[in-house]
């Protein structure tokens, strides 16, 4: 049986639900400002995701895209080259995988 949203358990579930959405997109953007300004690599972001489940639930081809001098279209193309889906999230790939991206999408374009 749920529960009536307006009740106070009810309130207190959404409440506890905006807080939760509201963490993690203050976590997102401060990843994506990271790989966005090199402080982080994908040594980095390998590392962070054993000790953040977080990270698991952004868009791989969002940080692909911000890494600095790839861009949309190479980001894209390079997952597209290893069919990796454009809604994969980091979490849902295995490692092995992401090293490759972040290889293809470090190569200096041709």
């Amino acid at each position: 049986m749920s529960s009536d949203p307006g009740s106070v358990e009810g309130q207190d579930t959404v409440a506890l639900a905006c807080s939760t959405a509201r963490s993690l997109r203050v976590y997102r953007d401060w990843i994506i400002d990271e790989v966005t300004s090199g402080s982080m690599s994908m040594a980095d972001l390998l590392e962070e995701a054993d000790s953040d489940e977080r990270l698991g639930t952004v868009k791989v081809v969002v940080l692909a895209q911000v890494v600095p001098g790839v861009g949309k279209v190479r980001s894209r193309r390079a997952m597209a080259r290893l069919g990796i889906a454009e809604d994969a999230r980091w979490g849902e790939l295995e490692h092995s995988r992401l090293v490759s991206l972040w290889k293809l999408i470090s190569e200096v374009p041709s």
